[in-house]
C-alpha cells in the first residue's frame, strides 16, 4: 500500500476520533476531556503534517525536506502525546509537562530552518548553505535542548547568535560572496 493511502487514512481516522471526542465532551463532565481533546487535535495536526511530508518523500528532489518534515512531526507528537498525559501517567512528574512542551516547541522551530537547510542537499549550487543550515541549526537545537532539560541559561547566549547569523552565512554561500 503506497505511503500516501497510509497517511490519508490516518488523517481520516484522526478526525474521527477528534469528532468522537468532541461529542463526548458534550455529555461526560471530567479533567481528562480536556486531555482526550487535546490528543485528538494533536493527532490531526500532526496526520496532516504527516500527509504533506509523505507526499515530499515521494518525489526524489523533495526527499530530504520531507524526512526532515517527518521526523519533527512524529517527535513533536510523541512529546506533546506524553506533555499531555504527564499528570495522569506519572504521579509527581515535577515540571515534566512543561519540559516536554518547551521541547517540542524547539523542535518545531528549528525543523523550518533544517527543512529549508534539506532542500538545498540535492541541488550542487546550494549544497555548501544547505551543509552549513543543517549543521548550525542541529546545533542550535541541541543547545536549546540543553538549556531546557539541564537549567542552563547561558546556552542560549551561544544559540541565538549562531541561529541568527547562520540563515545569513547561508545566503551569503549561496550567492558566492
Amino acid at each position: 500500500m503506497p505511503l500516501r493511502t497510509i497517511a490519508t487514512r490516518v488523517l481520516v481516522g484522526a478526525v474521527l476520533i477528534a469528532a468522537l471526542c468532541g461529542i463526548a465532551a458534550l455529555f461526560v463532565p471530567g479533567d481528562d476531556i480536556g486531555r482526550l481533546l487535546g490528543t485528538a487535535l494533536l493527532a490531526v495536526v500532526s496526520a496532516s503534517f504527516l500527509l504533506g511530508s509523505v507526499r515530499m518523500i515521494e518525489r526524489t528532489s523533495l526527499r530530504p525536506t520531507g524526512l526532515v518534515i517527518a521526523c519533527a512531526t512524529m517527535t513533536d507528537f510523541l512529546l506533546l502525546l506524553v506533555a499531555i498525559w504527564a499528570d495522569v501517567l506519572l504521579s509527581g512528574a515535577g515540571n515534566l509537562d512543561e519540559n516536554l512542551g518547551m521541547s517540542a516547541g524547539a523542535i518545531a522551530t528549528c525543523a523550518i530552518p533544517l527543512a529549508v537547510g534539506a532542500r538545498g542537499l540535492p541541488y550542487d549550487r546550494s549544497r555548501h548553505a544547505a551543509i552549513l543550515m543543517l549543521s548550525a541549526f542541529s546545533v542550535v537545537l541541541v543547545l536549546w535542548l540543553g538549556a531546557i532539560w539541564l537549567d542552563i541559561d547561558d546556552l542560549d547566549r551561544v544559540a541565538i547568535p549562531i541561529s541568527l547569523c547562520a540563515p545569513l552565512a547561508s545566503l551569503s554561500l549561496m550567492c558566492g560572496t
